[in-house]
């Protein structure tokens, strides 16, 4: 079995650097024609609740309780970021909706 690798040691994968450098162009690229597929996100969000049901029997109960945690903060900055993006789309002020 492999060793550990640290989320942010700064080696290896690193969740807010190389991992998103990765896959970055590809979604700049759909990002730039404006359109992102209907269906990208869904299969996006499929595929990460999958692999957490996969990991989710294997947490210790205290880990669990703290990833869940974690997890709905990410949730929500997620439709956060969603919302801003729509507002931007729709032409409306950042942080409010159009009068």
């Amino acid at each position: 079995m492999a060793a550990r690798d640290g989320w942010f040691d700064g080696r290896g994968v690193e969740l807010n650097n190389s991992t998103v450098r990765a896959r970055r162009a590809a979604w700049e690229r759909i990002l730039r024609e404006g359109a992102v597929p209907a269906d990208a996100r869904v299969r996006l969000r499929q595929e990460i609740y999958k692999r957490l049901q996969s990991v989710e029997p294997r947490l210790p109960d205290d880990v669990h309780r703290e990833l869940t945690e974690i997890l709905v903060g990410y949730e929500m900055l997620v439709e956060m970021h969603d919302r801003k993006l729509s507002e931007r789309r729709a032409g409306a002020p950042e942080g409010g909706s159009r009068k």
